[in-house]
């Protein structure tokens, strides 16, 4: 078999939190070597493994490149959108707890103390606490219906 033009490429991708078996993800090439482009390449079936060795997406399809006749990108590498699928689903603790963080965007001290100083004014003492500059920790109600209340008593906490 004579291959002309073959090149070894690194896979990879961010698995999104929530990602579902079955959904699609978007996937970026790399050429590894000395390949000159990719653009027309096919990328071959290809398992994506986690650090735990375990396969939690399959990727293939039909490698982009950008640039066209304006050479802004490097060649040697490419994308595939919606070129893997999901095999493995994240486990996930969300939702299995009644503690409930909120990040901040940027650090804030003053901010987190008044986040928690506010949703302890509606819901009560110790319902909110700011564990760090960037961190508030809420309780939630054990009961899944006193949640719902919790959440749509006051239309500032709906999300």
């Amino acid at each position: 078999m004579q291959l002309k033009n073959v090149a070894s490429a690194m896979i990879t991708t961010k698995l999104r939190p929530f990602g579902r078996a079955g959904q699609t993800i978007d996937v970026v090439v790399s050429s590894l070597g000395n390949a000159k482009s990719l653009r027309g390449g096919t990328l071959l079936m290809t398992p994506l493994k986690g650090a735990d060795n375990q396969v939690y997406a399959v990727a293939q399809g039909n490698i982009i490149v950008g640039g066209g006749s304006v050479k802004v990108n490097q060649l040697a590498g490419g994308r595939i959108s919606g070129g893997a699928v999901i095999e493995r689903e994240l486990a996930s603790q969300f939702g299995k707890t009644n503690i409930l963080n909120l990040q901040l965007n940027e650090e804030n001290f003053l901010l987190a103390q008044t986040i928690s100083d506010a949703v302890n004014r509606i819901k009560g003492l110790g319902t909110a606490t700011p564990l760090d500059a960037r961190t508030v920790q809420l309780r939630l109600p054990a009961i899944q219906s006193e949640q719902v209340r919790f959440f749509s008593a006051n239309s500032e906490f709906i999300y």
